[in-house]
């Protein structure tokens, strides 16, 4: 359970670097004309703590669980815990009338915290093992 703990703390920073790239490739693409300075860059900051207020306590309530549940079952694989984060988009979608940029963004973060959250469990978990042989 030490590895489970472990990316279920660490996982969530992920909306960190997955906001400023995405921001980034936003610039690169062209879709807007500015340049990005460094008052942007801090407020893509500051939206990505705010993105961790929602991040942990969505992980810790729903996403733990269900990882426990699908690792129960031997279901924990990269695919499964892709579909499954995108499960509450899908939800959200069918209550959403036209504006799909809030979706979107809320699957693209969605994706990037849950299967950093699974690697790092996995990445965790034979170190773990080696710990408990000795």
């Amino acid at each position: 359970m030490g590895s489970l703990a472990f990316s279920s703390l660490v996982g969530p920073l992920a909306v960190i670097p997955a906001m400023v790239f995405g921001v980034f490739i936003i610039k690169v693409s062209g879709l807007t004309h500015s340049s990005f300075s460094a008052e942007e860059l801090k407020f893509t900051l500051m939206v990505s703590v705010i993105g961790l207020i929602y991040a942990y306590p969505l992980t810790m309530l729903i996403g733990m669980p269900l990882f426990i549940l699908l690792r129960k079952f031997n279901k924990d694989n990269f695919i499964t815990i892709l579909f499954i984060s995108q499960l509450p988009v899908l939800l959200m979608l069918a209550f959403t009338k036209g504006d799909y940029s809030s979706p979107i963004a809320i699957s693209y973060f969605s994706a990037c915290v849950s299967l950093s959250c699974y690697f790092l469990y996995r990445i965790s978990e034979p170190l773990n093992a080696r710990k408990e042989s000795f």
